[in-house]
């Protein structure tokens, strides 16, 4: 009896898989974290304050805040672009594309048509970021198990916050000494950006081919992006009735982030230390303790179930914001932050993965597509309503500025309910655990 002796080499499993991203993923962090959210606008608010006209930077701050959310607005044709297409290979280009958009950045003069082709820089890159988000979640699909998905996604939101809080404890260091340093913080960016496009594509995905099978099946001659999530949103109700409720909510969320900026800078006085310190490193560092028991949640329940919990964190945050701006009460202003870090940190889990519990297979990306670009609709239209009802109370009373954060209450706590009432409606699917799929 002979024995065939085999040359094939042994499928990596998922911890193989994740040690490899992870890698990876730090990388990628740390190349955007220059232009991540409050980094880029606390530079921004302060660099050009005393140059630039005030309604202009006021709208600077509302986009570039905005910028994770808005950019999501393409989502949709990254996703589509993927489609029955190696994930790591497209994954690899958007962070390509993502570095080349930053170099420009570096180089804009302090002058208004300097602070515009600043935010187009910074825009340009969040918006190829935004793309990697949406094609990695289709790529986990095929690299982690259903039930383990909540816990990887912990991590890689662990390691992503550790890493932009001391990216963006280092680049506060650096500008308070020096503002000018941000052309230099760019580069090391846009060269970290290419690297991590080089690690991603050495990722082992064993399932890809899988995956792309099931694509090409579902694949159109003619993509048809915004009649798909017309037709997905038609066709799924329970979906179509959760986008509705993180529309809101999120909606409420998203308009506090440029009142935010504008209360550290003008109610409390913070330079670029304190403002980075606060708009992005602190909520870093608290991340991390918070996901992994949003992790373990998140595996026991479906989506729905899951929001009716977290989403109270985000309506506690904005409450204690709004109080911390009236009264102008610095610790009270950590509370907030750090409350609204803990909310941010179940929110990374769900918002990546909380598709899943409707998407059939083969059709994670376009639902992925779905939930981001109606995050990017609210994204370009509730920083700039955040943004000019900050400056309307603060023109009206110095000081009271911070009443805005009134719209945020009432938003977020209107999305709770709206939770409770998808709940009410789709109890037969929302009590078990998810499946590959099933809802």
């Amino acid at each position: 009896m002979t024995e065939r002796i085999t040359n094939e080499p042994k499928a990596a499993t998922p911890r193989e898989s994740f040690r490899a991203e992870r890698t990876a993923t730090a990388t990628a962090v740390v190349g955007i974290s220059p232009v991540d959210g409050n980094v880029a606008t606390v530079f921004a608010r302060i660099a050009w304050e005393s140059i630039v006209p005030t309604a202009l930077l006021d709208a600077a701050v509302a986009v570039l805040s905005g910028a994770p959310a808005w950019t999501n607005l393409a989502s949709l044709w990254w996703a589509e672009s993927a489609q029955g297409k190696p994930k790591r290979d497209a994954i690899a280009r958007q962070l390509r594309w993502a570095a080349m958009a930053m170099i420009p950045a570096a180089f804009v003069p302090y002058t208004s048509w300097g602070l515009l082709f600043f935010v187009l820089g910074c825009a340009g890159a969040r918006l190829c970021w935004g793309g990697m988000i949406t094609i990695r979640s289709t790529l986990w699909r095929s690299m982690y198990p259903a039930k383990e998905r909540g816990r990887y996604a912990g991590w890689m939101s662990i390691i992503t916050a550790l890493t932009l809080a001391a990216a963006g404890a280092t680049s506060g260091t650096f500008l308070e000494s020096d503002h000018r340093n941000f052309r230099g913080i760019l580069l090391v960016g846009a060269v970290a950006l290419f690297l991590g496009s080089l690690l991603y594509r050495r990722i082992p995905v064993p399932a890809e081919p899988k995956l792309l099978a099931q694509e090409r099946a579902e694949r159109r001659q003619r993509p048809r992006p915004w009649r798909d999530a017309i037709s997905i949103l038609k066709m799924d109700v329970g979906f179509s009735r959760y986008m509705g409720a993180m529309f809101v909510f999120g909606s409420g969320n998203l308009m506090a982030m440029p009142i935010i900026i504008q209360v550290i800078r003008e109610r409390f006085d913070q330079g670029y230390l304190g403002g980075i310190l606060l708009g992005s490193t602190l909520p870093m560092l608290v991340l991390p303790f918070a996901v992994p028991k949003w992790a373990k949640f998140f595996d026991q329940v479906h989506i729905l179930r899951y929001r009716l919990v977290h989403g109270w964190f985000f309506v506690g945050a904005n409450v204690l914001l709004l109080t911390a701006s009236l009264t102008g009460t610095l610790w009270m202003l950590y509370l907030a932050i750090a409350i609204r870090a803990i909310a941010m940190a179940g929110g990374s889990i769900g918002w990546t993965l909380g598709h899943l519990d409707y998407a059939p297979p083969g059709q994670a990306g376009r639902y992925m597509g779905v939930h981001v670009t109606l995050t990017g609709v609210r994204g370009l239209i509730a920083p700039g309503i955040g943004a000019v009802a900050y400056r309307t109370a603060e023109v009206a009373q110095p000081g009271t500025g911070g009443l805005a954060f009134a719209l945020c209450v009432a938003l977020s706590f209107v999305g709770m309910l709206m939770f409770r009432r998808s709940v009410q409606l789709d109890a037969g699917t929302t009590t078990g655990r998810r499946g590959e799929g099933e809802s």
